[in-house]
């Protein structure tokens, strides 16, 4: 079809099915906004909206804000981080390395914190997607999550050429899209999940090769977009349960920690955090959950201690609360005072 048949409302309409379209798996999100005052022209080249494609005419249009000054998202700062190793206490070493980029930011009052590439692997049930989704507001107020599990193909993460069916932009392009930030932070989970090389697919490991490098990803080039973008600000986060298959070349271009499950000392973060996350999952205040004495933090101790999967904690000390709260009487809750007129 001739570019000139492709009417406004046809590309409208395609782009009204992108904004809708649920993002197979990944998930764009703000943070509450930290200090936005500079701001990056991503694309310096124009991005062309001309297809014969609606679809990807309204991908285009939506990409072209890349062109304009977007926000670079400074740290909320090292009270974040601090808050979050309360949390957290068995990440120590992750926390440290950060707080040691902070202070040194804070300091020297630098604009910025420079692009960090963290790797966090570690037993099933230790909390790395949990510290990994925490680790994104600490980074930026713009966040990106994208599960790799299954991925089997390197083309979703480098992109494809507008010729392609359903063609897209590669995976930091999409980040700083949806977020609208500059320098979002991304946590791509399970990235030893991801399939191996192929003829064809490529290897999705080695594929983000370009990604880590300050060189090559302030002027990638996209074949999508068929420009060079600067991804060079965006902030990096692998999780993986086992690293002996993951590259080398790719392993030596992250900050790597191991995580362990977390042991007795961490028993008051924990004990808080299943609180305050079953009351979130009801809708329930903290306050109406029944009490945590002294009983059931033993349990949740002797759990820890024997090396549990804190998947399985957090399912024994839900089971055990909820059957508490059946046990109890029933409580008169007072129903919310009725809206007055203006």
């Amino acid at each position: 079809m001739p570019d000139a048949m492709i009417s406004n409302e046809d590309v409208k309409q395609a782009i009204d099915r992108l904004l809708s379209a649920k993002l197979t798996g990944s998930v764009g999100r703000h943070a509450p906004a930290g200090d936005l005052r500079q701001r990056l022209v991503v694309a310096r080249e124009p991005i062309r909206g001309d297809s014969a494609e609606p679809a990807t005419a309204a991908k285009l249009a939506l990409y072209r804000s890349l062109n304009t000054p977007l926000p670079v998202s400074a740290p909320p700062g090292v009270a974040a981080l601090e808050a979050l190793r309360r949390q957290a206490p068995h990440a120590a070493p992750v926390l440290d390395a950060l707080s040691l980029d902070m202070r040194f930011l804070a300091r020297l009052r630098a604009p910025s914190l420079p692009a960090q590439h963290i790797l966090l692997w570690g037993p099933p049930g230790c909390g790395k997607t949990w510290l990994g989704r925490q680790l994104l507001d600490v980074l930026s107020s713009g966040a990106f999550i994208y599960s790799a599990g299954g991925l089997s193909s390197a083309v979703d993460l480098v992109g494809h050429p507008p010729s392609f069916r359903e063609a897209d932009a590669g995976l930091p392009i999409r980040a700083i899209s949806r977020t609208g930030i500059a320098n979002p932070a991304v946590l791509v989970d399970e990235i030893d999940k991801a399939g191996g090389m192929t003829a064809y697919n490529g290897n999705a490991q080695l594929a983000l090769l370009a990604f880590l490098e300050r060189e090559s990803s302030t002027r990638l080039f996209d074949p999508f977009l068929q420009v060079h973008v600067d991804c060079s600000r965006i902030h990096w986060i692998f999780t993986a349960n086992d690293i002996s298959n993951l590259p080398e070349p790719f392993l030596s271009r992250l900050k790597v920690f191991k995580l362990p499950r977390p042991g007795e000392e961490a028993l008051d973060a924990l004990v808080s955090g299943f609180s305050a996350a079953l009351a979130e999952d009801f809708g329930l205040p903290r306050r109406r959950l029944p009490k945590v004495d002294d009983l059931l933090r033993e349990k949740v101790a002797r759990l820890l201690r024997s090396g549990e999967d804190l998947r399985v904690v957090r399912e024994k000390f839900n089971r055990e609360l909820k059957q508490r709260a059946l046990a109890e009487p029933r409580r008169r809750v007072r129903p919310p005072p009725a809206p007055t007129g203006g």
